[in-house]
């Protein structure tokens, strides 16, 4: 993501202020070979993000950052009773690459999506760079919920279009 900080900022402030009006909570993570959880269920209108927040760094270890979230967000979950447990939507905005996980596999990882789409009913989003390759290794998508490159179009563009075909908006 090295050269595209402002463009990640933007996109990313962009969807908070489309979507700020709903009952939302926020968990934000930044991740490389190193994992940096920036917001944990915060209200969305305070989970801007700002330049010395965002930065790029060094490797990036896709699967140990999605299966910490996953861990995160479960251990957040488990301390609600079930009918309180919110609605849950794990955007994951990559390049497709992999070269530094250390704990989880990518198998490991496509199986807790998997459980977590068809055991918790959580929505995942991939957008990015060459995610239809990174998806095209995944044993199935039935955990994922949507997918699109981010080549031609800005991720904002392509947030709202897998969120309206969930019928998600702010006037849920």
């Amino acid at each position: 993501m090295a050269g595209k900080e402002a463009e990640v900022i933007a996109e990313y402030n962009a969807f908070l202020l489309q979507n700020g009006r709903g009952d939302y909570n926020v968990t934000t993570v930044l991740f490389d070979d190193q994992y940096v959880l920036l917001y944990y269920c915060l209200p969305i209108g305070y989970a801007q993000l700002y330049p010395e927040q965002y930065y790029v760094r060094g490797a990036c270890a896709l699967y140990d950052a999605i299966g910490r979230t996953i861990t995160t967000v479960n251990a957040c979950h488990a301390q609600l009773t079930e009918s309180k447990r919110p609605k849950t939507y794990l955007f994951i905005r990559t390049n497709g690459g992999d070269n530094a996980s250390l704990t989880y596999t990518k198998k490991t990882i496509w199986e807790m999506l998997e459980r977590q789409q068809q055991k918790c009913g959580w929505e995942i989003f991939f957008v990015g760079c060459d995610v239809q390759t990174a998806l095209a290794a995944a044993p199935t998508h039935k955990g994922i919920n949507g997918a699109e490159d981010s080549q031609d179009d800005d991720y904002f563009d392509i947030l709202r279009r897998l969120l309206e075909r969930r019928n998600f908006s702010k006037e849920e």
